[in-house]
């Protein structure tokens, strides 16, 4: 059904398939799903039209889930960037903008600039939480992760570890602003615009490398339900709970975790993703016709992510780096 977004009602019990009308040539696809009274929850994939194993899970579990499942109001949104994904491309096609800095900024006429307001200004303040599914996308691969962006430790820290570690993925990284960093984290993201309006938001990085894994693509469908029941808008006795939790906690949140080169070359790893590696081991080299770049770590820590492109541009982030921070089992 093609609704406009002043028609928008999200207390219409049962399940809607709809496709909201932005502008000619552009429906934003949701999912909505309303029973009773309960938490309401945006669940985004896609914000990055490369990025895969969102809009898989958040496709599947569209076609699957039953109104009786619910308990409040789920809102399942695949397409984020639906321009983005349809071309398989991180930056949307017509505007060239990467969706997930618009937020929180002045908005432009292009396709990425009326989804954004769309999702800021309507659906954004009638919810309580946004889970944004992520992956490297073809640039990077990473460790198969959920994500929370809080300082650390703080106050805001310690409320949504619970939630992170009910996702149960490999790793549960907290991640935060770096000063100057041009890498991770970024400004005008959907987390952000949710936290600023005193929304909880969890995000994740499940792969990347331009596909899907059947690895990733399972973390994906059973860290959603796991968090998706913690939340308690889809309630399951199978949900493994947040003390249950496999997962290793990791803080992102140095400049030092970021590995940046200092030449143009083919980046040639020697470590894998999940390598703890020790400041000042070798990481890799930039290779080129007149030199080959050693790369080192400058500090000690877990690998959490690797550039799976082969050329490399000076500047460029090829790895990061993450502070084991699980507490120890007594």
């Amino acid at each position: 059904m093609i609704v406009s977004p002043h028609h928008l009602d999200l207390t219409v019990t049962g399940k809607q398939h709809l496709d909201i009308h932005l502008a000619d040539g552009l429906s934003l696809p949701l999912t909505i799903v309303h029973r009773g009274q309960g938490p309401a929850v945006l669940v985004a994939g896609g914000t990055h039209g490369d990025e895969f194993e969102g809009q898989i899970a958040l496709t599947r579990l569209a076609r699957t889930i039953a109104a009786d499942d619910v308990l409040g109001t789920l809102i399942l949104m695949p397409f984020h960037n639906v321009p983005a994904c349809q071309a398989g491309t991180r930056l949307t096609p017509g505007d060239g903008c990467d969706l997930n800095r618009l937020y929180g900024r002045p908005h432009g006429s292009g396709p990425a600039h009326l989804i954004a307001r769309f999702v800021e200004t309507t659906l954004l303040p009638r919810i309580d939480w946004v889970i944004d599914l992520h992956s490297g996308g073809k640039a990077h691969e990473f460790v198969l992760s959920s994500n929370v962006q809080a300082r650390y430790p703080s106050a805001e820290c310690d409320a949504m570890l619970a939630p992170l570690l009910a996702f149960d993925a490999p790793y549960a990284i907290v991640f935060d602003e770096v000063p100057a960093s041009p890498h991770m984290p970024h400004g005008g993201t959907l987390e952000d615009a949710a936290r600023a309006l005193g929304k909880k938001a969890i995000s994740s990085e499940l792969g990347g490398a331009g596909r899907a894994t059947p690895q990733s693509l399972a973390v994906a469908e059973r860290g959603l339900r796991n968090l998706l029941s913690h939340i308690g808008v889809v309630p399951s006795d199978d949900a493994r709970r947040p003390e249950q939790s496999r997962s290793r906690l990791l803080f992102l949140g140095r400049p030092e975790h970021h590995v940046t080169i200092a030449t143009t070359g083919c980046f040639a790893p020697l470590v894998e993703l999940g390598t703890e590696v020790r400041r000042g081991d070798l990481l890799g080299h930039i290779e080129s016709r007149e030199t080959a770049e050693a790369i080192h770590a400058p500090t000690a820590g877990v690998v959490i992510a690797v550039a799976s492109r082969g050329r490399q541009q000076k500047g460029n982030a090829v790895i990061y780096l993450a502070d084991d921070i699980t507490p120890e089992k007594t």
